[in-house]
């Protein structure tokens, strides 16, 4: 019955930990080669990167809105029948062919200081979210460091496991001739062999933990290219027993030092900022406006001077009792008309 035991414990243990430990040339990683490989992966990390940029983004176009606009609009149209003329503004009977052109600026110069704490609330959100990459690989690198630290745990919980485990195999095979030899009783191997059972089955569970632990390491560094891993044994230097500082002092120091922190003290400032912007709804604004624009019409004629035109013209006066004809002669100017042409209507802004 013990050697089924036994033989059982060992195909359970192999296999548990033979996908995981069959490859023994796995390099070996640090500390820090492992926090490396997380802050390049992680998706978090990645994922406050992106909104960096997209805060700059903004803080950059609200820094634009001090800028006048510039705006320009054509319009074309064309007109059958009986049409108002829009160089004119007469009515014309004719096909009427037209187009508007328009150009517009305009410049806030006050808006109850809008423009200026838009910005300023922008720019306090690019220094949070950045404060914000901080605190997210502060975050990925305490995990890093926890698990990492786990795994050694679990290594040398998986060594002492396998110790007891050989220490037990001894002492069951001595009680075993002490047994046969009628030196102590057969309830003493019995309890022995138990033992020794519960020691194979602690060996079991520490490396299912181990197998564990990296599993959760690996899925910290994010890497596909990195299936098995081994790690370096460091060596942690122990505190003394001088640390005495105090912990108002502790607390203190990492409200100073924290990036989340930090980051949220920034988004209560821009929270703040936010305010000022509402109230600058209350006050009025005040903006420079320019616009030019021109029109175009296919019916805009214009009178030219053309040869002069002589009417002669008779008439008749009373000279004493008779009508005495009178013949006088009058020149009357010439005139023509031509169609404007479109660069020249577009001219008369």
């Amino acid at each position: 019955m013990m050697t089924s035991l036994k033989v059982w414990f060992l195909g359970v243990s192999l296999a548990v930990t033979l996908p995981a430990f069959g490859q023994t040339t796995a390099p070996k990683k640090s500390l820090q080669d492992c926090v490396d490989i997380a802050w390049k992966n992680n998706l978090q990390v990645k994922q406050s990167e992106v909104q960096v940029e997209v805060n700059r983004n903004t803080f950059e176009q609200s820094k634009y809105t001090r800028l006048p606009t510039l705006n320009s609009a054509i319009t074309q149209g064309l007109n059958l029948g009986r049409n108002i003329d829009p160089f004119t503004n007469a009515y014309v009977t004719q096909t009427l062919n037209y187009n508007n052109l328009n150009l517009t600026s305009s410049e806030i110069i006050y808006n109850g200081g809008i423009v200026t704490n838009t910005i300023k609330q922008n720019q306090q959100l690019l220094e949070a979210s950045k404060l914000d990459v901080q605190a997210t690989r502060d975050q990925v690198a305490l995990n890093v460091v926890l698990a990492y630290l786990q795994v050694l745990n679990n290594e040398d919980v998986l060594a002492v496991s396998r110790t007891q485990v050989d220490i037990t195999g001894q002492q069951v095979a001595r009680t075993e001739k002490l047994v046969s030899a009628g030196a102590l009783p057969q309830a003493n191997l019995l309890d022995l062999q138990a033992q020794y059972a519960n020691d194979e089955l602690s060996v079991v569970t520490a490396e299912n933990n181990l197998v564990i632990s990296k599993l959760q390491l690996l899925q910290l560094m994010n890497d596909p290219e990195i299936q098995e891993i081994t790690l370096d044994r460091m060596s942690v230097n122990t505190p003394d027993d001088t640390y005495n500082t105090p912990i108002q002092q502790i607390y203190a120091s990492a409200l100073k030092t924290q990036a989340a922190v930090q980051a949220a003290d920034l988004r209560t400032l821009s929270a703040r900022t936010g305010v000022a912007i509402a109230r600058g709804s209350y006050f009025p604004s005040l903006a420079f406006n320019v616009s030019l624009g021109s029109n175009y019409s296919s019916a805009a004629r214009r009178s030219l001077a053309g040869n002069p035109t002589t009417i002669t013209n008779t008439a008749y006066v009373d000279f004493q009792g008779q009508q005495v004809p009178i013949t006088f002669t009058t020149t009357q100017p010439g005139y023509t008309t031509q169609n404007i042409p479109w660069s020249e209507q577009l001219t008369n802004t």
